[in-house]
């Protein structure tokens, strides 16, 4: 399984996180990877999904 580097956001210490996007060569099924301060990836996430 190759996978292929789409797009990195390097460390910013004004957003505190770092981010890459990724997909297995030949998909259409993008992943975000992002690494930083707990505070700052928390603020990011989605907290009601809706499914109770």
């Amino acid at each position: 399984m190759e996978i292929e580097i789409v797009r990195q956001f390097t460390f910013s210490s004004s957003l505190q996180r770092m981010s890459v996007i990724v997909r297995q060569l030949g998909s259409d099924h993008f992943e975000i990877y992002t690494n930083g301060a707990p505070k700052m990836v928390a603020s990011l996430c989605i907290t009601d999904t809706g499914m109770d």
